[in-house]
Parts: structure tokens; sequence; C-alpha cells
């Protein structure tokens, strides 16, 4: 009896984040993914290129799909050139990842029910290449086999910002841990035992000590079929909603039901809403030189650092007698006898802040649209 043929696999890119902690940089017309950090293009087109190597795609782009908002198409396409015009799927407003995949999911099964799905954010920052698509390669494995798979991170450090994963038995005798040619590592693939939300300090810390924790991605891969009926057992109300678009796909009534089942969604996430409650959830621990980019401090994993710590993004910017700074700016910036500061300059409008409270800049963007000048996010 012949092996079964490989599931074509697709990658879906979500793109529908604003990225506010990221202000002023990343404002509501031009959001984080949008932004070049870490390299010289934006990070939605990074995504895009590092899945390639996953895919066994007939043409360039032809296994490549993102999902995101109306008010980014134009950017979007102008960002992303190859990316054929019906592989950009709009979400008619935000109601987080389990309806942006599911969606999706939706329109893969149009074109082939039986596909396997790679999930990616699309404002990541991912060091090693050869590395991820290996993960990815193994991943997939689970997946055909009828499992929910996700990349988890080895931690480097006690972060409170984080989701994390417990992983338990690993499920292949026929994997080995693997490094990476240019750097990076994939170990076999784990149960997952559970997940768990962001903890205090004192947990993360003891997290990090036992080696059985890892930082959840956000990068997840599973076949179609079994995402959508996790999504028909856990969340009924997105699958009544999906199975009234289905019909319409391809069709005038598409737009305006999509418009109005869409709407009336609740906000929930994939993580919370279908990975949390399934059974079958696999994990690929790995070592990436991954990076959520999800605040500014988190710029000193992606640019080096001078000999006091600071990291310099932009002009060519002065300290005196200054550590452990990040600063983000197309003029330059003079930094004396200061320490641990976050100073971003972008668009007319200056942030200033302690590095470690920059996951608060999300606070300044909703002072400044409660005082009417929503103008500047």
């Amino acid at each position: 009896m012949s092996a079964p043929l490989p599931s074509p696999v697709y990658a879906v890119v979500m793109a529908g984040g604003s990225g506010v902690r990221l202000w002023p940089a990343s404002r509501v017309d031009h959001p984080k993914q949008l932004l070049s950090l870490g390299g010289e293009r934006p990070l939605i087109t990074e995504a895009l290129e590092r899945v390639a190597g996953a895919l066994n795609e007939p043409t360039p782009y032809a296994h490549r799909f993102v999902v995101a908002g109306r008010a980014h198409e134009e950017k979007l396409r102008q960002a992303c050139p190859q990316l054929p015009h019906a592989h950009l799927i709009i979400e008619p407003c935000a109601r987080n990842t389990a309806p942006c995949v599911a969606l999706a999911a939706l329109h893969l099964k149009q074109r082939t029910p039986h596909a396997v799905m790679i999930v990616s954010p699309s404002d990541h920052h991912i060091s090693y290449a050869g590395a991820f698509s290996e993960a990815l390669k193994r991943a997939i494995k689970g997946a055909e086999q009828g499992k929910l798979v996700t990349l988890g991170i080895k931690p480097t450090r006690p972060e409170t910002g984080f989701g994390y994963l417990e992983r338990g038995a690993q499920v292949s005798d026929q994997e080995q841990p693997l490094e990476g040619s240019e750097g990076g590592r994939v170990e076999p693939r784990c149960e997952v035992r559970r997940f768990v939300e962001k903890p205090s300090r004192e947990v993360a810390e003891r997290y990090l000590s036992s080696g059985d924790f890892l930082w959840n991605s956000g990068l997840f891969v599973m076949s179609v079929e079994r995402l959508l009926s996790e999504v028909a057992r856990q969340l009924p109300e997105l699958w009544a909603a999906l199975e009234a678009i289905e019909p319409t796909i391809g069709t005038p009534e598409y737009e305006p039901v999509l418009a109005e089942r869409f709407a009336a969604l609740r906000s929930v996430s994939l993580d919370y809403g279908v990975m949390e409650g399934a059974e079958g959830v696999e994990v690929v621990p790995v070592e990436l030189g991954w990076s959520d980019v999800g605040h500014w401090a988190a710029l000193r994993e992606l640019y080096p650092q001078d000999a006091e710590g600071n990291v310099k993004v932009g002009a060519s910017h002065l300290t005196l007698e200054a550590r452990d700074n990040v600063i983000y700016s197309e003029r330059p910036v003079a930094l004396l006898g200061v320490s641990g500061l976050v100073v971003a300059e972008s668009n007319g409008a200056l942030l200033i802040c302690p590095a470690e409270r920059s996951q608060e800049v999300r606070d300044v963007v909703e002072s400044l649209k409660a005082q009417g000048q929503g103008g500047l996010t």
C-alpha cells in the first residue's frame, strides 16, 4: 500500500494588528507590520519571504495569503507587490486571531479542503531563517497527522509579557535536535501539557529554571479540516457565521454577508478560543533569534548595542555618559548623563519614557484619543 501524498501547504500571515506600543512610529494608518525593524524591508515582507522555505509552491506566492483590514489594503499591496490580488483577504472589522484564521481557512477550504496551513504573525522578527524552515517542516508533519502544532520559543529571560506553554513528552523517535547552519536550534516535537497566561516575575523565574516552559510564539501549523472542526466544537457562534459566509465566497453576496456576520462576532484569540481547549496539541521547541518586536525596549534584541549598551537607530546619535538607552529617530539625538530611556521620534511626535515602562505606551495612545488628539495616533 502506497504512502499518502503530502498535503499541500499554505501560509496565512495575519496583518491586522496596530502595534500601538511602538507609537509614534506605528500609527493607525501605518502600523508596525509596515515598519522596517531589524532589517531593510517591512516586517510584513520579511514574514512572507521566510515562510517560502517550508512551501512547495508551483509558482512564487501561489500558496501565500495575507489577512488584513480594509484601511491597510493599499499600503499592504504596495509593500507586497508579488502577492496575488485574491490572496489578500480583507476583514471588515478586527475580531482578534480566531475569526481571522478561521476566515482564511474557509477560503483555503474552497481551494484545497485537505490543505495544511501555517499561521504567522506579520510583525515578528526572526534571525535564523534556516532553523525556522526546519521547525515548520517538523510542525507540518504533526499537522498532517491531525495535530495542532505551535512553535515554542526557548526563553532567555523571565519575561512577564508573554504567554507560556508547558511541554511534555517527545512524540517522535525519528527527530533529533538540529542546529541551524547560520544559527538557531530546532528540537523534536513534544506534547503540550498546558498553556499558561502571562506570569508574575516570580513564576516566570521558576519557568525559566525548570526548562519545561516555552514562550508562546503565536506561530501555528494545522490542517484546515482540523481547525474548522475545533471551531465548530469550541466556538459555535463563529462556526455559524462561517456556515453563512462559505456559500457566498466568489459571489456578489460575499461582501455584505461577511460584513454583517463578522461584525456580530466577539473578539477571541486563537490561543484562548481553540488551542487551550483542544486535544492533540504539539509544540516544536526552537531557538530562532525570535522577537515579537512588541515595544521599544525590544529593539535591544534586533540591533547591536554600543559599549555602554545604547541602541541607536536612524540618524547618527550622540551619547555622553549615557547607558542602556534606546534611540529611534531620523533626526540626530544627543543624550547626556541619562540611563535606561526610550527616545522615539517619528511623524512629528516624540516619546520619552523609561525603557522598563515601554509596555505602557498603549496608555499614551489611549490618552491622546481621550483628549481629542486622535490625529496623532
